[in-house]
């Protein structure tokens, strides 16, 4: 997506490394206020390294302005603070301890007032943890833990949500009722940027579509002109031209890009982006 002054974030040519492993490359994006981003592409190929440069983790060079202020140099605890939340793959949640207290950390800098506020708001959303409030996180099941994490995550007052694969390992009908959550967050009007290997669902939610391959955006776009360039958004997922998608791909072959499970995987995003959405 083209940088816009109503933008929420704005990431230019972010490079984040692993002790010498390059993740992202010269990552650019901008993250409509309001909107829903699905970030696409094969395994390997930088998705969830772009969210954790973000959020200022690893070796990172470049420019990350958030809510028109630059974060590029912020600590990743700081960014947090100001509402630049990431949700982590599996949840990050401390097993051991209840519900009610993995819910309060995420409130842990706020005051008692604060915190009663933004857990009877997360409580409104996912009526589930208030039952469950007194149970350790560990007890849960895979979808309620999940709901946890983004109740957790919730409590901060988050301006943007960076989801990284909020459905991993979740059975099918735990997956549509994960979805039916991150749908609820969404339609309260919280941006999100969205990571998930069940990229049919994610688009479903989507304002906006990223494709990502070797640690770069190879294709940005809203939802509407994606669904009139599916040949396009094809080829991009189906990593059938990389020479042509990427200027310097041979600057990139540090990173190991996955794309075996591809085909069906565009096949079936092909069919998602041309069902419209309702309504």
């Amino acid at each position: 997506m083209a940088e816009s002054a109503s933008d929420i974030l704005t990431v230019r040519d972010l490079t984040l490394t692993y002790g010498g492993i390059i993740g992202v490359r010269d990552f650019s994006i901008g993250i409509p206020a309001g909107g829903v981003v699905a970030l696409l592409g094969p395994n390997g190929s930088g998705k969830s390294s772009a969210l954790k440069g973000i959020c200022g983790e690893g070796t990172t060079r470049g420019t990350v302005l958030f809510h028109g202020h630059d974060v590029s140099h912020w600590s990743p605890n700081r960014r947090a603070r100001a509402g630049l939340v990431q949700v982590p793959q599996e949840g990050g949640l401390f097993k051991e301890m209840t519900v009610l207290e993995n819910l309060k950390l995420g409130a842990y800098k706020r005051s008692r007032q604060e915190r009663e506020e933004a857990l009877r708001r997360v409580f409104d959303l996912f009526p589930a943890l208030a039952k469950t409030g007194k149970l350790p996180a560990g007890m849960l099941s895979g979808g309620e833990q999940q709901m946890l994490a983004m109740g957790r995550a919730l409590m901060g007052s988050p301006k943007l949500l960076l989801l990284d694969e909020p459905t991993i390992g979740l059975a099918p009908v735990a997956v549509t009722e994960a979805f039916k959550q991150i749908a609820s967050v969404s339609q309260a009007g919280l941006s999100l940027v969205i990571v998930d290997q069940n990229a049919m669902q994610a688009l479903q939610l989507a304002t906006h579509v990223c494709i990502v391959n070797r640690g770069r955006v190879v294709y940005a776009a809203t939802k509407e002109q994606a669904l009139s360039e599916v040949n396009l958004v094809d080829a991009h997922l189906g990593l059938v031209t990389t020479d042509q998608l990427s200027d310097d791909a041979s600057e990139t072959d540090e990173l190991t890009v996955s794309d075996a499970a591809m085909p069906s995987l565009r096949g079936r995003v092909r069919t998602r982006l041309r069902r419209r959405p309702r309504g």
